[in-house]
């Protein structure tokens, strides 16, 4: 190293050694931030078993009839304990309102329960829209926006008028993420 002084030796180890650090660190950033966004979605999905609407609606997606509790936010709605979900009613219950003169309790419950539903997919489609999450963290959901597109109980799409009259777009465009549409 006939031509280099030792100081010059020190200076570039220096650079080397800085750079060889700032990349170890770029890369941990990375990584943190990777396990935050995880982190994110998996409470996201934890929602849908932790919170009783959200996990009412999958119940009522999963099955052709059940019977369920009326989850405790609209016991005001009736005295009764528990509803036979069918999906007559819930079809009936999807109409927009324009097409329908009234409902009765059972619709009421589950235009409210599907209305917190679609606004936790936009929620969702949002976190994704905004990159704080990614389509494939919370892919699981695919099985979700699948049911409300195409329902396997019923032969007409029930949810779809509904989303629709009553503009809940970033449910449609989860469902493009998923391609279901």
């Amino acid at each position: 190293m006939g031509n280099f002084t030792t100081g010059e030796i020190i200076a570039i180890l220096g650079v080397i050694g800085g750079s060889i650090g700032f990349s170890v660190g770029l890369y941990q950033y990375y990584i943190a931030q990777k396990w935050k966004r995880s982190e994110f979605a998996a409470k996201l999905l934890e929602e849908l078993a932790n919170d009783e609407r959200l996990s009412t609606c999958c119940k009522l997606l999963d099955y052709s009839t059940r019977s369920l509790p009326v989850p405790e936010h609209y016991r005001t709605l009736t005295s009764e304990k528990t509803f036979i979900h069918n999906w007559n009613t819930l079809s009936h219950a999807m109409k927009p309102e324009s097409q329908v003169g009234e409902f009765d309790w059972q619709e009421m419950l589950y235009r409210d329960l599907f209305d917190y539903f679609f606004s936790y997919l936009e929620r969702v489609d949002h976190y994704i829209s905004i990159q704080l999450i990614d389509v494939n963290d919370v892919s699981s959901l695919s099985y979700w926006t699948e049911q409300i597109a195409s329902p396997r109980f019923v032969r007409q799409p029930v949810f779809m008028d509904f989303l629709e009259a009553y503009e809940y777009d970033g449910v449609l465009k989860l469902m493009n993420k998923f391609n279901l549409r």
